[in-house]
């Protein structure tokens, strides 16, 4: 890998066409060099092999969209072989390295994700998504419609006894300890979350961090309201009718024992649908998919489904009723990001792993290269040049792209050459990840022979 400066004669498309079958060649450098100096203002220190190893499996994960080894060798950049083999011995080699742990990485991707939103306030969500024969617990910071996944936990699926709480309660104070005392953060999480120790936990982190939450509980759960009534959940939401919020302070209780207390806020949102979503046919869509989910949860047992289950009873240290419910609506951003995930079929290769060591490099190596796409993305949102704008609108009928798939447009575009911008862009986005870094980047980057045996 040069430095971001060398001048190297590349051909004129960006990266290979994204398809599961891709020609064993040598993909172009261009954007390969100006990722390092974005690479190093993440990874900080980092020996020189271990860096160019990383950067490689990031670069072949941005260049063929896919997590998949066979698709990240054949688009390594610096593929020397005349047999795959040796190109997926590599990728399984480098995957289960420390450096791509979750362990490793959330420090710094914190620093990095928190470079990016530096006024604005930093919605944290908790959240999981099932891969097969594994479930993975993700923390990650809303950004322009999407989550940034910053730290993640692994367990296999069928869920271990006693392991699930333990699991969120080590992946939540592993995220704090690593975050800046600073910065205030409102985490919030779905209704298979909340427990007492959840609860606890929670209280005795807001001394060490300015940290609020917002946590939907279940319609089975029990609260304690401040008059010392103990009462079921269900029991609320069946007095609250559809456009109306009720608030009380409570607090979680489970086997005799309350947790801090909170704001418990109860109530039905009015559904509201775009006009293009109105029409007799996504109408009768949304019934089947309503009677779909109302007959599994009669299957699991749940009473009164269509009341209890599209309540929302929130446990939040929001100031008001409005604030918990606005600030919950926001984490239905992760499901966009674990769609984009399993774009790159993480499910599937996930699936395939039978060991949590090299299942939770492979989160890693998606964490990165999901942050530089999304980093990407988001900046060319917001690019003002006439022909990035002009070429972004050809993208879509509405201009309403995420920033994922905005990202990788800009990386894959055929018809529009964005080397120019991308040499101008990426440097800014890693001098305000990590202001020093492009001066220790070049300094620190061994010249191309060096190099070269040390890849060997």
């Amino acid at each position: 890998m040069g430095t971001a400066n060398e001048m190297i004669t590349v051909p004129a498309r960006l990266a290979p066409a994204p398809t599961r079958i891709v020609a064993m060649c040598v993909p172009d450098l261009t954007l390969y060099t100006l990722l390092g100096p974005m690479l190093y203002a993440i990874f900080g220190h980092l020996h020189t092999a271990s860096f160019q190893a990383a950067s490689e499996l990031v670069w072949a994960l941005l260049c063929s969209q896919s997590l998949h080894p066979s698709d990240l060798a054949r688009a390594l950049p610096s593929l020397r072989t005349t047999q795959a083999r040796q190109a997926l011995r590599r990728v399984r080699r480098v995957i289960p390295r420390a450096y791509l742990s979750s362990k490793y990485l959330t420090p710094l991707l914190i620093r990095a994700a928190l470079s990016l939103l530096p006024d604005a306030e930093i919605i944290l969500v908790l959240d999981s998504t099932r891969c097969i024969r594994w479930e993975i617990f993700t923390l990650g910071i809303k950004i322009a419609g999407r989550v940034l996944p910053i730290a993640w936990s692994i367990i296999p699926y069928p869920w271990p006894k006693r392991q699930f709480t333990p699991t969120v309660l080590a992946l939540v104070k592993r995220t704090v300890e690593s975050w800046p005392s600073d910065r205030p953060v409102h985490l919030l999480a779905d209704r298979g979350f909340p427990s007492l120790k959840l609860f606890r936990e929670l209280d005795r982190l807001r001394a060490r961090i300015p940290l609020g939450y917002t946590i939907r509980l279940r319609a089975s759960d029990y609260v304690l309201p401040a008059d010392g009534q103990l009462v079921k959940i269900a029991e609320l939401i069946g007095s609250i009718t559809t456009g109306t919020w009720a608030t009380w302070q409570a607090s979680y209780h489970h086997r005799r024992k309350a947790g801090p207390s909170a704001l418990l806020v109860i109530g039905r949102g009015i559904p509201i649908y775009p006009a293009h979503q109105m029409g007799p046919a996504d109408q009768a869509r949304r019934l089947a998919r309503e009677k779909r989910r109302v007959d599994r949860l009669l299957s699991k047992g749940q009473k009164r489904p269509s009341d209890t289950d599209r309540a929302w009873a929130l446990l939040s240290t929001a100031a008001s009723w409005s604030q918990a419910k606005d600030h919950y609506a926001l984490r239905f951003s992760t499901e966009g990001t674990y769609r984009d995930w399993k774009s790159w079929d993480l499910e599937g290769v996930a699936g395939h792993e039978t060991a949590e060591g090299p299942l939770d490099g492979l989160v890693g190596l998606a964490a990165l290269g999901y942050f530089i796409q999304a980093a990407i993305g988001v900046v060319a949102g917001r690019a003002v040049d006439d022909q990035a704008r002009a070429r972004q609108q050809q993208w879509s009928t509405t201009d309403r792209l995420s920033v994922f798939w905005r990202g990788r447009q800009v990386l894959h575009d055929r018809a529009h050459d964005w080397r120019s911008w991308l040499r101008a862009t990426l440097p800014e986005i890693a001098c305000q990840i990590n202001p020093h870094s492009s001066l220790r980047y070049q300094a620190s980057t061994p010249p191309p022979s060096s190099r070269s045996k040390e890849a060997a």
